[in-house]
């Protein structure tokens, strides 16, 4: 049998320390992610043609607003059934505060980007989303339910279905860069806003980055909830300025 000897012990080279991986596949596959994304569009088209014909027009807005989100969980919820997989999958995990920074960096950047596209926008006389958002809210009876609603549900959800879901879904066949591009741009289109298509993909982009870094949903979840909070402040003090002068 042989020994190590007291030199050969002192020289010996300690193990490499293993880096650290994400994990394996989440659970479904990238076929799932697009199936899930084919049944929400019709859901989504359904549920508002629904609310169109059965709500008065005070209440369209915020009830819309709710069951379009419904309609974009439903196929995540259907998936997660049939292959019965844990919603720990989706990312409820701590995370990194480090990762909330570089969040909070891309957000600033995103907003930038965005006063320079509506700007554009304003010199051309197009409307922007603000005053999509501004005509939504002085046309609707519950302009708070409406408000809540953007801020607190839909940053859940959104995060649940086009990063949770859709995002990891496509990253493990397509990588971390394409998978952020592709969903990114189903986020924007999927919000059917033409004058907000541009700054929502860019959000899409720093959300489903930050997602990355992290592994978690909270990050993205947190920093969607100040973006949506900011847009709303920032358009309601806006509708009131000609009031002040």
């Amino acid at each position: 049998m042989t020994g190590i000897t007291p030199g050969q012990q002192a020289t010996a080279s300690p193990p490499e320390a293993l880096p650290a991986q994400r994990p394996s596949g989440p659970g479904w596959t990238l076929r799932d992610s697009w199936v899930g994304l084919a049944l929400a569009i019709p859901a989504v088209i359904l549920s508002a043609v629904a609310v169109e014909m059965t709500f008065q027009p005070r209440l369209k807005t915020a009830v819309a607003l709710a069951v379009y989100e419904l309609a974009l969980l439903a196929p995540v919820v259907l998936v997660f059934a049939w292959r019965r997989v844990s919603w720990k999958r989706l990312g409820f995990r701590w995370f990194d505060p480090k990762t909330l920074a570089i969040g909070c960096g891309l957000l600033i950047a995103t907003y930038a980007a965005t006063i320079i596209h509506n700007t554009i926008l304003l010199v051309l006389g197009v409307p922007t989303q603000a005053d999509s958002i501004v005509e939504l809210l002085q046309t609707t009876a519950s302009a708070w339910g409406l408000a809540l609603g953007g801020v607190l549900v839909a940053p859940i959800v959104e995060e649940i279905v086009f990063r949770g879901f859709f995002f990891q879904g496509l990253r493990q066949s397509y990588g971390s860069t394409k998978a952020i591009f592709i969903s990114s741009a189903v986020f924007a289109l999927m919000h059917m806003q033409l004058e907000a298509l541009i700054p929502t993909f860019l959000l899409g982009c720093a959300l489903a980055y930050v997602y990355d870094r992290a592994n978690s949903i909270w990050p993205g979840v947190l920093l969607h909830f100040l973006q949506n909070l900011l847009g709303i402040c920032l358009v309601l003090a806006s509708a009131q300025l000609p009031q002040s002068f």
